[in-house]
Order: structure tokens, then sequence, then C-alpha cells
């Protein structure tokens, strides 16, 4: 991961080096079925670990985040700045409600974001929770910036009502990594 950062960065001449390449590194590690893809398609969630939010086993974050490939990450984001202390290392997380989103049945977490909002906010505490823990690893070990994607936290998909709910909450104070 970490070479072929490296590479990218060479042929491109971007000023930065990112690793992962995909959105299934925290799915995978909180129990989902991943199809890892081909040289012609990336990896994709093949099933979610769980069909409801209220299914949901809630297991230690600072365990999670020592398995599957998030070790890889943080080992080429160390690796990366090793070798490259004056370029800046971006390691990039999906954000809380695509990883809900892919580790809960899409149409089902969803829906319980309107239906079950106690047991979906539940998971997404568990997912946020998890993806700090993953945050504060890649820092730790070398990133300089974390990237978060969010494809699935837009207005169309959640809807108007419960996106100005999603942003009246991050207009919050929030958990920062060096604290």
């Amino acid at each position: 991961m970490a070479e072929l950062a490296q590479r990218i960065q060479q042929a491109t001449g971007f000023e930065n080096l990112g690793v992962p390449f995909c959105m299934t590194v925290e799915p995978e590690v909180l129990g989902s079925r991943i199809d890892p893809g081909s040289l012609t398609c990336e990896p994709k969630i093949a099933e979610e670990a769980f069909s409801s939010c209220e299914k949901v086993v809630l297991r230690d974050v600072k365990q999670i985040v020592r398995e599957g490939r998030i070790g890889t990450v943080v080992q080429a984001a160390h690796y990366l700045k090793k070798r490259n202390p004056d370029v800046p290392v971006i390691a990039s997380l999906s954000g809380p409600i695509s990883t809900a989103a892919s580790v809960v049945t899409p149409l089902a977490f969803l829906k319980e974001l309107r239906t079950r909002p106690a047991e979906a906010h539940r998971v997404l505490d568990y997912v946020t929770r998890l993806l700090v823990e993953y945050a504060r690893e890649v820092v730790d070990n070398g990133a300089d910036i974390i990237a978060i994607g969010d494809p699935t936290a837009t207005a169309e998909i959640l809807g108007p009502r419960i996106f100005h709910e999603f942003r009246r909450t991050l207009s919050e104070p929030t958990v920062r990594c060096g604290a």
C-alpha cells in the first residue's frame, strides 16, 4: 500500500501521499463481508454484517482498531512518513453514516434513522468511536491529515429533516484526535 501510494505521488506530482484506497476497511473490521475486487473493479461490500440496528453487537473499539486492514493502513502511514518526512501523509476514513450503512443493510439503516432513531444513533455512536480510535492510531503513526469521505451523508439520501438534524449536531464542539 505504501509503495503504491509513493508511486502514485511520483507519477502524478501530487504534493501528498494518501492511504488507503477504498471504503471497505472500516466495515470489514465491524463484520461485513468484503468482495476484494480485481484489477478492473474496486473492493466492495458483499454482505453487511447486520440486518438491522438492533442486531448490531457492540465490541471494544480499542481492540477492533487492531484488527483487519486497519493495521496495514497504520503501517503504511508510518512507512510513508518515515521515508518522506516533508510530504503530507493523508489517511482517508469513511464517515460514520456511510460506515454504518455498510455494516447494517443500507435500506434498513436509513429507515431506522426515522423509525428507530435511538437504535440507529447507538450504531452511529459505536461507529464514530471506532473512527476516532482509527484516526488516533493513524495520526500517532505518521498521518498528517485525516480526510473523511461520507457519500451517504447527503440530504438527497438522508432526507432534509435528518440531514439538518445532523448538520445541527455537527456545529457543536467535536472530539479532537490530539485531545
